[in-house]
């Protein structure tokens, strides 16, 4: 397992994590989306997600982005909540149908996902975006996709 954990850098033999705040935003876009939420699919709805946190302990979300610029994957991407908190994801995981949508196959393994303690989010509405570390690591990308939730 010691090579599947480095190749997604979970151990502590791997490189430096990244740290979202020495780097810059840039602005413009990339493709991306959140697909799910505790195992809500996302759509364009504005209708918020509820999370009980005394019944749903942990918040789960999973979905895509890719470093346009560099026409394949990201370095690497983290869940933004109110613009304030940075949760990085596991990042790199197959998306074969991102590869049939875009009709390419750099875009093989640009699935995201993340799974953090509903306890460390106050109670009350919350907004959802990513950020995508660019592939050069030089800075990242804000998507434009919000996806608003409440903590209950």
């Amino acid at each position: 397992y010691a090579a599947l954990l480095e190749k997604y850098e979970l151990n502590i033999f791997s490189r430096n994590l990244i740290d979202i705040n020495e780097l810059y935003s840039i602005n413009a876009e990339s493709f991306s989306n959140i697909d799910e939420i505790n195992q809500n699919i996302i759509y364009i709805s504005k209708i918020p997600i509820v999370i009980d946190k005394e019944k749903d302990e942990s918040i789960k979300i999973s979905g895509w982005a890719i470093d346009e610029r560099a026409g394949g994957p990201a370095k690497t991407v983290f869940i933004s909540i109110d613009g304030e908190l940075n949760i990085p994801t596991l990042y790199g995981l197959e998306r074969p149908d991102v590869v049939k949508v875009y009709d390419s196959k750099n875009f093989r393994y640009c699935g995201f996902m993340a799974s953090f303690a509903s306890s460390i989010l106050d109670d009350g509405p919350h907004n959802l975006t990513i950020k995508i570390v660019s592939n050069a690591g030089d800075g990242y990308y804000t998507s434009n996709q919000i996806v608003s939730f409440i903590c209950i």
